[in-house]
C-alpha cells in the first residue's frame, strides 16, 4: 500500500513516531553534550580553585619569607647596635683605666696599674686604701709608696686583674710561695691566700694512693674472684686505712659480681693534701669516715663512685674545681659533705649540681 493509499491516521502515527524518535535522539544528544559541558566546567572550576589555593599558599609563603627577612634584618641591626654599645662601653672602660692609672712604689719596685684593678676585690686592703675615703700622699713621681717587699707584687696585680688559671703563673718553689702568701695575707686577698695554700700542700701521687686504697690486711692487692659463667667488667677501688682491718666482699654491678674491700671501723684522713688530678673512679666509699678537708682535688676523677649515708665522706673546704662526679651514686642522699668546697666547673650529671646546691643552701639555713 502506497502512501496515497494510506489513511490520514496512519500517516499521522508514522510522522509522530518519527518525530518522537528524533526528539528522543536529540534529547539524549543534548544531555550528553550538557553533561560534557558540566564536567568541563567542574574541571575548570577545580583547576581555578587549585590555582587559587596555590596562589594563596605562595602569597603566604612570600609574606612569611618577607617577615623572616625583616626579622633577620632587625636582628642584624640590633646585633650591630649591641656591638657598637659594647665597643662604646669597652672604650669607656679603657678611658677610665687610662684616666685611673695608678703608679705604685712597693719597696722600691715600680708598678703601673689601674684604679679599677686595685679595687677589684672590695674586701682587700688595696681596695680600702684606694677607695677614695682616705687621703694618700704621693712622691715626686706621683707614685703611692707601700712599705712592703715588692718582689712578688706582680703576682698580686695579676691576681687582681684575672683570678682564674693562676696555678701555672704563681711561684713553684716553697720559699717563694711562703713569701707570696705573706703578701696575700697582708693585702687580705683571701682567695689568693687559699690558692697558694693549696699549692703548698704535701703531694700525694697516684702510686701512693693506690698502695693505700688497694691494699688489705695482708698487704696484698685485691684480686677479682671469678664466679662461674660470670666475667668481671671492672673492679671498684675501696679505701682502707693504714693498719686497718679490711675484708673482701662483693657488690653487684649490672648483673656482674665485682670484688671490693670494706673497712671494718677505722677512718681514713687525707686532710690538707694535694690530690689534684688523681683517679678515684668507681670507688665504693665504705669505711667509718673519709676526710679530704681543705685538700686540693682539682681535676680529680670521681666518676662512677658510690657514696653511702652510713659512711661519711668530708669534702668541706676542699678545692674540687673541674673534678668529675659524673655517674656517681649517693651524691645527694649519701653521707657527702661539700660545705665550703670550691666546685668551679666541676662535672655532674644533669640536675645533680642544682640539687646539691639546693641541699647546701638548706643546710646553711
Amino acid at each position: 500500500m502506497t502512501t496515497l493509499e494510506r489513511g490520514p491516521s496512519e500517516v499521522d502515527c508514522t510522522w509522530k513516531a518519527n518525530l518522537a524518535e528524533e526528539l528522543d535522539t536529540f534529547t539524549q544528544t543534548s544531555k550528553t553534550k550538557f553533561q560534557g559541558f558540566a564536567d568541563e566546567i567542574n574541571q575548570r572550576a577545580q583547576y581555578v580553585m587549585a590555582a587559587e589555593a596555590k596562589l594563596r599558599e605562595e602569597t603566604k609563603r612570600q609574606h612569611q619569607e618577607i617577615e623572616e627577612k625583616g626579622r633577620r634584618v632587625d636582628d642584624e641591626i640590633r646585633e650591630k647596635q649591641q656591638r657598637l654599645e659594647d665597643e662604646k662601653k669597652s672604650m669607656e672602660n679603657v678611658y677610665k683605666f687610662q684616666c685611673g692609672k695608678v703608679k705604685l712604689d712597693v719597696g722600691g719596685h715600680k708598678f703601673t696599674t689601674s684604679l679599677t684593678t686595685l679595687k677589684s676585690q672590695p674586701d682587700s686592703m688595696l681596695a680600702v686604701m684606694f677607695s677614695g675615703r682616705h687621703q694618700l700622699a704621693t712622691d715626686e713621681d706621683g707614685a703611692y709608696f707601700i712599705d712592703r717587699d715588692g718582689t712578688h707584687y706582680r703576682h698580686i696585680l695579676n691576681y687582681l686583674r684575672d683570678d682564674t688559671n693562676l696555678e701555672e703563673t704563681l711561684p713553684q718553689t716553697k720559699r717563694e710561695q711562703l713569701e707570696l702568701l705573706k703578701e696575700a695575707q697582708y693585702c687580705q686577698l683571701n682567695k689568693l691566700e687559699t690558692k697558694i695554700k693549696m699549692m703548698m700542700l704535701p703531694r700525694v701521687t697516684q702510686e701512693q694512693l693506690n698502695t693505700v686504697f688497694w691494699g688489705n690486711q695482708y698487704n696484698r692487692p685485691i684480686q677479682p674472684v671469678y664466679q662461674p659463667r660470670r666475667r668481671f667488667q671492672r673492679s671498684w677501688n675501696s679505701f682502707i686505712s693504714d693498719g686497718g682491718c679490711a675484708q673482701n666482699s662483693f657488690i653487684s654491678d649490672g648483673g656482674h659480681q665485682i670484688a671490693t674491700a670494706r673497712l671494718a671501723s677505722q677512718s681514713l684522713s687525707y686532710e690538707e693534701r694535694d690530690l689534684s688530678e688523681l683517679n678515684f673512679s668507681n670507688t665504693h666509699f665504705s669505711c667509718a669516715g673519709i676526710s679530704f678537708k681543705r685538700s686540693c682535688l682539682r681535676q680529680a676523677n670521681f666518676s662512677g663512685c658510690c657514696f653511702e649515708p652510713r659512711y661519711p665522706v668530708d669534702f668541706s673546704g676542699t678545692d674540687l674545681s673541674e673534678a668529675d662526679f659524673q655517674r656517681c651514686a649517693g651524691l645527694i642522699t649519701g653521707g657527702v659533705n661539700f660545705e665550703g668546697a670550691i666546685l668551679d666547673n666541676a662535672k655532674f650529671d644533669d640536675g645533680v649540681e642544682q640539687k646539691l646546691l639546693a641541699k647546701l643552701q638548706s643546710e646553711d639555713k
